[in-house]
């Protein structure tokens, strides 16, 4: 069976009858019952078990690798089985196989190389960070995988996620504002803060639910992610939070949380750097741009003067095009910021929203924000 769907899994082909005749006869193997391969198990047909296989890993050695992980286990018990029950096998050495098997049973430890995502609508941010997870050596999970470990056709959104976290080391939830909300008018109040009475991008319900859940489950080996702008919400509100579109510095402190939270990280090659296209896959107005800040040792200055009702913040462009915060001004209050020619700013309200863009000159530049 296991040579039957690694060939599947790697363009090869086998027969529909084979698969069906194999499954069969593993599932009524009682001996095997609490560890076989969820894959198999959950998918009834070959054609089924290429698609969700095709749909979880890219490349053949993703597939090999957890083909091989899921089958090793039921290898092992069956090997054993068959040794036990030959008349040259001593009371001895039954009893170290069986240490042994339970040591090296991948099925009863969690792998600290896989990492279940809970994500939202936007599946070009979800490529991105699975792109960005396997090139540090970790092994993303979908939550239709995690779906599959529950042996249920319809699990409680708690169950799904005891099942990724029995056997993922970290969760990582990816928060994209993927729907656009506010509060009713009705509801108003004077102290309400600005994104209260505007359109602004939120995550679906079910990944801020999801999200809550995970965090007051496991609170250590959970990782929350905001790509790109999102409407806050209080009971997370900055410390936890990575704010994330993809540059250098952010990446590493993504990496870092990874290996707080018990991840077997590997960052020794540089392919994590540039992995994940977080650039294409966050929209237009997400902080990040098709073109950065050129390299000038020219010094240039702005004195950036805020004239509206509004707090601003000043965002430096950096050489890859990445938004990077600088510093926030209040209404009526200066801000001075020195820097090179030609170098990009953008300065945006507290919704998100871009008021003013400015490239610096080889003079001085008053840039004045009178309204957003």
């Amino acid at each position: 069976m296991r040579s039957l769907c690694l060939a599947i899994a790697t363009g090869g082909k086998a027969g529909e009858n084979d698969y069906y005749r194999l499954r069969a006869e593993l599932k009524d193997n009682p001996s095997i019952a609490d560890i076989f391969p969820f894959y198999v198990k959950t998918v009834p047909t070959l054609s089924a078990f290429r698609a969700v296989v095709f749909a979880d890993y890219r490349t053949y050695e993703e597939r090999r690798k957890r083909i091989n992980q899921e089958f090793f286990p039921v290898i092992q018990r069956l090997e054993h089985s068959d040794r036990a029950s030959s008349p040259n096998t001593s009371p001895q050495d039954q009893t170290n196989d069986s240490e042994e098997s339970m040591t090296s049973d991948p099925s009863n430890q969690i792998d600290q190389r896989r990492v279940f995502v809970v994500h939202g609508r936007n599946t070009s941010v979800r490529d991105a960070m699975f792109d960005f997870l396997r090139a540090v050596g970790l092994d993303p999970m979908q939550w239709s995988t995690a779906v599959s470990l529950t042996g249920k056709s319809s699990p409680y959104i708690g169950e799904v996620l005891e099942a990724g976290f029995a056997r993922c080391k970290a969760a990582v939830v990816i928060l994209t504002g993927d729907d656009e909300v506010r509060l009713r008018k009705d509801l108003w109040k004077d102290y309400d803060e600005e994104y209260e009475h505007e359109l602004t991008p939120q995550a679906r319900p079910n990944v801020i639910f999801e999200a809550g859940y995970a965090f007051g489950r496991f609170p250590d080996r959970t990782i929350l992610i905001e790509v790109g702008r999102t409407r806050p919400f209080s009971d997370v509100l900055g410390r936890h939070v990575v704010r994330f579109s993809g540059g250098i510095d952010q990446r590493h402190e993504l990496i870092q949380r990874l290996k707080t939270s018990g991840c077997l990280v590997d960052d020794s090659a540089p392919d994590w750097m540039r992995s994940g296209n977080f650039s294409a896959s966050m929209g237009t107005d997400s902080g990040t741009r098709s073109r950065g800040s050129p390299r000038n040792n020219a010094e240039a200055e702005l004195v950036f003067s805020n004239l509206s009702e509004r707090n601003l913040s000043i965002f430096w462009v950096n050489f890859d095009g990445i938004e990077e915060f600088h510093s926030k001004i209040a209404p009526n209050q200066s801000y001075t910021q020195p820097t090179f020619v030609g170098h990009i700013y953008c300065v945006r309200n507290s919704l998100g929203m871009v008021v003013k863009e400015v490239v610096a000159q080889e003079k001085p530049l008053d840039v004045w924000v009178f309204e957003d």
